[in-house]
């Protein structure tokens, strides 16, 4: 997992995710919110990034390689927003694909 930015009011992680078949999957992970006293954030997660020419053996470098979500193709993204509460997180999630 890679940090690429983080702040008071953002952050985004990229990273890899085995799957129980030992298939590797990128992912890419954002969070923003308007300013850091705010109780709601929106969110994006990007998961399995779609091989582009240089071919599959490079896709298990994405995670390392890109340094925003759209220098590649993702074949799930989920977005939403985050509520921060006295009693927890409340999220709403959109999905898209």
């Amino acid at each position: 997992m890679r940090v690429v930015e983080h702040g008071a009011t953002e952050a985004r992680i990229a990273g890899n995710i085995w799957d129980i078949c030992q298939s590797l999957h990128a992912f890419w992970l954002e969070l923003e919110r308007q300013n850091p006293e705010s109780d709601e954030l929106q969110w994006s997660f990007y998961f399995d990034a779609v091989p582009g020419p240089r071919g599959p053996r490079r896709i298990d470098l994405v995670a390392e390689a890109i340094d925003r979500a759209d220098q590649t193709e993702w074949r799930v993204v989920v977005t939403g927003t985050a509520h921060l509460g006295s009693e927890g997180m409340v999220v709403m999630t959109t999905f898209s694909n």
